[in-house]
């Protein structure tokens, strides 16, 4: 039998795969599944020019566009 590995890594090891000018794609519905927490470990970690794919009047929007 295979031993299974764990693919959960912490939100700064996800955020870190990002880079400047990257395109990313963020989900969700109305104002629940937001990845908020995702999106501040970006803003912490400097990321700049990404090109959001999805809803694009989300609040997650919003405070990346003001860290530009």
């Amino acid at each position: 039998m295979a031993t299974r590995t764990s693919k959960k890594v912490s939100l700064a090891e996800a955020a870190s795969c990002v880079s400047d000018g990257a395109r990313v794609a963020l989900g969700g519905f109305s104002v629940y599944q937001r990845p908020m927490a995702f999106v501040r470990e970006l803003i912490r970690q400097g990321r700049r020019d990404l090109t959001v794919v999805g809803v694009v009047n989300g609040p997650e929007v919003d405070m990346l566009s003001l860290h530009r």
